[in-house]
């Protein structure tokens, strides 16, 4: 089997990779193929194909794009019927978008349908999740909260990253725990300073 070496974590800095990654479709081929990592394997283009239920006659272009900025990376190739196949990895499980992004117009357009696709897809997971009838209420394991703070403005990315820190603490507890023993869990956090104008009574 081969050894899949990928990075916690990969920081978009430029505008190109933002763009190139905030495609839907290509956020969900990244997302695939680290899913299939997580589990120890690489990743075909019929495998993505297959998981997206999409032909693999429309994968190619984006998985050339996802390439072209090292998101995706071959980490072997096999014959096939007589045809090279290439099994792809994630350059890193997960990744984050550079503050300094945010600033420009360009940058903010290519954000926003990232992380709406973001937004939509854990919605929809977690309404098809309360949906499942095959479940007991305290078998399904949901948390779910929204607090509102107020905070520095320059302590934001200080307390954000204290977040993705004790993440990696939890992952590095239990990534030695027994497969059968677990069961896949995404967390979703956002800081964003709210644009409700609330009046604020001093005492």
């Amino acid at each position: 089997m081969t050894k899949i070496t990928a990075e916690p974590l990969l920081m978009i800095t430029d505008l190109e990779t933002l763009k190139v990654v905030s495609d839907p479709l290509r956020l969900k081929i990244f997302q695939t193929v680290s899913e299939y990592n997580h589990d120890g394997t690489l990743c075909s283009v019929k495998q993505i194909a297959d998981a997206l239920d999409i032909p693999q006659t429309k994968l190619y272009y984006h998985i050339k794009q996802l390439e072209s900025q090292d998101l995706l990376l071959v980490g072997e190739t096999r014959i096939v019927s007589g045809i090279v196949e290439k099994l792809y990895q994630v350059s890193a499980y997960k990744i984050m978008v550079a503050n300094d992004l945010f600033l420009s117009d360009a940058g903010k357009q290519a954000i926003f349908p990232l992380y709406s696709e973001m937004i939509n897809h854990v919605t929809a997971e977690i309404q098809s999740l309360l949906e499942k009838p095959d479940e007991k209420e305290d078998e399904k394991g949901i948390a779910i909260s929204r607090h509102s703070l107020r905070l520095p403005l320059d302590k934001v990315q200080r307390y954000s990253q204290k977040i993705e820190t004790l993440l990696q603490e939890i992952e590095t507890e239990v990534e030695h725990l027994p497969r059968e023993n677990t069961r896949p869990y995404t967390f979703f956090s956002v800081f964003y300073p709210e644009t409700s104008k609330v009046k604020e009574n001093t005492p």
